[in-house]
């Protein structure tokens, strides 16, 4: 399934294309600023651990890179299911960790979440991505191998993930909009030059056809000139060398080939 699918549904074809091609580069900016934003946390946190730690935490740095890397080869043919996949395992990371380092605070990356679901695949899955954080804090509260969380926890961070979320479901519907906007305006500019392409090619053909039909008239005039023509129409007969053997001008009624053209040569010079 494509981003433009779950964003824009009715798009032209080229216009979708395009947006997906946009949308894509936005998810593997997303997973490759999370996965170095992540690791170098790690690297950092590794600093001051004990060895046990240390091991845990060079564990879950792997797994999250091989899976971030997966994830960002995936998009370009199994968009939403490389989102999901990558999605999935940063919420298990981020409560896993809280687990293993004991830090409670760790949770509150979850209200990332939502955010990162709303700008690469839409509002519903922000809302799924809402509800799974809600999921996951009930389960931290009352599942095994998990220290309940402080009281006020759960609710700043369901708050901070709904905020996140509709700021990011608002920053892309605008981001959608302005670009379907651009694309349309780029679609109808090429469509008119090529429309004024056309409308340059036929007055060109005009512009040929006007001068040839300017040198016909110049022609005709200093055929008239050459010849004395009084008046039109004027038929003239011509023998191979171009003297006027005759000619008839005017219209001749009810008279037959014969009678005209006695007229025609009785009216010239006689022949040679």
């Amino acid at each position: 399934m494509t981003p433009t699918v779950l964003f824009k549904p009715g798009e032209a074809p080229e216009q979708g294309s395009t947006l997906d091609d946009l949308l894509k580069s936005k998810a593997r900016s997303v997973i490759a600023i999370t996965a170095v934003s992540f690791l170098a946390a790690a690297t950092i946190l590794s600093a001051a651990a004990s060895i046990p730690l240390m091991s845990r935490l060079f564990g879950i740095s792997i797994v999250f890179g091989l899976v971030s890397l997966a994830a960002y080869r995936m998009l370009e043919k199994r968009y939403l299911l490389a989102q999901v996949f990558w999605q999935a395992t940063l919420a298990g990371l981020i409560f896993s960790s809280s687990a293993i380092f004991g830090r409670a605070e760790v949770v509150f990356f979850a209200a990332l979440l939502p955010f990162i679901s709303a700008i690469t695949l839409g509002w519903r899955f922000a809302v799924i991505a809402e509800l799974a954080v809600a999921g996951l804090l009930a389960w931290v509260q009352t599942g095994p191998g998990f220290d309940p969380l402080p009281a006020d926890y759960p609710g700043m961070i369901l708050s901070f993930a709904a905020f996140g979320g509709l700021l990011g479901w608002t920053a892309t519907t605008h981001l959608l909009a302005a670009a379907s906007w651009a694309l349309y305006s780029f679609g109808q500019a090429r469509q008119n030059l090529e429309e004024a392409r056309e409308q340059r090619l036929e007055l060109q053909q005009s512009q040929e056809d006007l001068s040839k039909a300017n040198l016909e008239l110049a022609r005709l005039i200093a055929a008239k000139d050459a010849y004395a023509v009084p008046s039109f129409p004027t038929v003239i007969l011509l023998d191979p060398d171009g003297t006027e053997v005759g000619r008839v001008w005017n219209y001749k009624s009810g008279t037959g080939p014969a009678a005209y053209l006695a007229a025609l040569t009785g009216t010239g010079q006689s022949r040679p």
